[in-house]
């Protein structure tokens, strides 16, 4: 089997031609019939080879599929991996304290989700610490600076509005069969809560209306 001495140099001929042109080459010898093989003159190399023929369809054969699977796959996995890594973000969101949370929620309401703050601004510094803001490099008065929401900061925000909308849409949907729930006051809390959430969050202000407390 001098022609196994070969192998080293097809290793430089990439695997997605290699592994199928293997595959079918192998599976070929091996799946015609005697009188076709006799007629391309390899009945006689197959039975020296057929062993090591069968390895190399078998292995090529199960590379393929795994290779398929893989790639099929992996948009999936990708999919799976930045959902979790999003419900993390936003379930570390809404551990936030309300203090950090209502700076973010002034960003939220101006047109280009940022705010000015102190550099020295104790809220500042700790949302800037934890990734949930970005800082501007230029400062044009002192040490006052553009600090604008980073992604995951928003997507926490978003879910908090989806989560208000579900409240107010099943409170309206099932309003008389809650007002028999001997809880009705505090559902009707939630609902009245979750409509002042939307109503202030909603409300955009400008950058010239923007707070001083921070």
């Amino acid at each position: 089997m001098d022609w196994l001495d070969k192998i080293p140099k097809w290793i430089q001929i990439p695997l997605k031609i290699l592994l199928p042109a293997l595959c079918i080459f192998s599976g070929f010898l091996l799946l015609i019939s005697d009188n076709l093989a006799e007629k391309l003159y390899l009945k006689e190399f197959r039975q020296q080879n057929g062993f090591a023929f069968g390895l190399i369809f078998t292995i090529t054969l199960t590379l393929i599929l795994v290779y398929i699977i893989f790639f099929a796959s992996k948009p999936f996995i990708e999919k799976c991996k930045n959902y979790l890594v999003k419900r993390r973000l936003i379930n570390k969101f809404k551990k936030l304290q309300p203090i950090y949370k209502s700076a973010l929620y002034e960003m939220y309401r101006t047109p280009t989700h940022s705010l000015k703050m102190e550099m020295s601004n104790a809220v500042a510094a700790y949302l800037l610490n934890i990734h949930a803001i970005g800082c501007s490099q230029l400062s044009s008065v002192g040490y006052v600076f553009d600090f604008y929401l980073q992604p995951w900061a928003i997507w926490g925000i978003e879910s908090e509005i989806a989560d208000a909308e579900k409240v107010i849409r099943k409170f309206e949907k099932d309003k008389q069969k809650l007002q028999k729930r001997k809880d009705f006051n505090d559902i009707q809390q939630a609902y009245e809560n979750a409509k002042e959430y939307l109503k202030f969050i909603q409300s955009p202000v400008n950058d010239s209306d923007e707070s001083d407390e921070w």
